[in-house]
Order: structure tokens, then sequence, then C-alpha cells
């Protein structure tokens, strides 16, 4: 994906990030492999004040944004601002460009590759200073949950 076109597709609320993470944005939802997959990303934004940018992108599913919520506060993450954007998953449409923070409700369409895609932007802070940042738990437990989510398995996750 072009990150221009990702700009246009997410409007005036997209222009506070730089070209650079747009860069970034466009090849997280580029390498998404399917229903179930996820895009992850952290950058530091004060390492030393222990604050982070992650973001997020994976096909939109009931159920995903309030996971990664609950993954960050079992994790003492704290989110400082959020940006939740649904972008249409194919991007040669013509209809309906205009752009959209929220996500519709979309039941039994698994495995349908035209689900719009999440991409979740966050700005964190780790509450607790003498821990290691938790990204790779983070990032393997909301894969699992991602997948489970994909295949229906919905109570399985709420366990």
């Amino acid at each position: 994906m072009n990150p221009a076109d990702l700009r246009n597709e997410l409007g005036k609320p997209y222009e506070f990030y730089t070209t650079t993470e747009a860069v970034e944005h466009a090849r997280l939802l580029d390498g998404l492999e399917g229903h179930g997959d996820i895009g992850f990303s952290v950058t530091p934004r004060d390492p030393s004040a222990d604050r982070w940018r992650v973001v997020v992108c994976a096909r939109d599913q009931q159920g995903i944004l309030s996971i990664l919520a609950g993954l960050f506060t079992a994790f003492g993450v704290d989110v400082e601002r959020a940006d939740v954007f649904t972008v249409n998953a194919t991007f040669g449409k013509t209809e309906d460009r205009s752009p959209r923070r929220r996500r519709p409700r979309i039941r039994g369409n698994r495995g349908n590759t035209d689900r719009p895609t999440a991409l979740d932007i966050f700005d964190v802070a780790i509450s607790d200073a003498d821990r290691d940042p938790p990204w790779p738990e983070i990032e393997r437990d909301l894969r699992s949950y991602a997948r489970k989510l994909a295949d229906g398995s919905v109570d399985e996750v709420r366990e």
C-alpha cells in the first residue's frame, strides 16, 4: 500500500502522523497474511521515561480492541493517547473513500478478505519502571487471541 493512499483514505485525523510513520503503518497493513493475523510495532517515544508508541493492525473483528486494552492493563501499560482507524481492506475501490473512525459491527464474515482493517495507534507508558517492557508478551498473547477470535472461539478468549 502506498502511504499517500493511506493518508487519503484516513483524511484529516491521520495528519498527526509523519511520513515515516505512514510508511511503517502501510508496511504493517501490507504484511497482514489473512484473517487472524496482526501487525504489531513498538517504537520508543521517550525510553528514559518508559514512553512508547504501539501500532496494531488486524482485520477488524468484534472484540480485538477490548482484548488489546485488557492486555495493556494486565501488563501495566497506561494508554496516554489512542487513535483508532478503520481502513478499507481493498484500496482499489472507489466508493466510500471517506475516513471512518467508528468501526462497524461485523458478524459471520470469517475468512472474508474484504473485511475492513483496524489500524490502532497508542501512545503508552509503562507504569512499573523496574520491569522490562512487556512487548513480546503482549504481541504473543494478542496474536493468539486474534487467531482464536478469527476461528470463532470467542468464549475461549473470554476465559
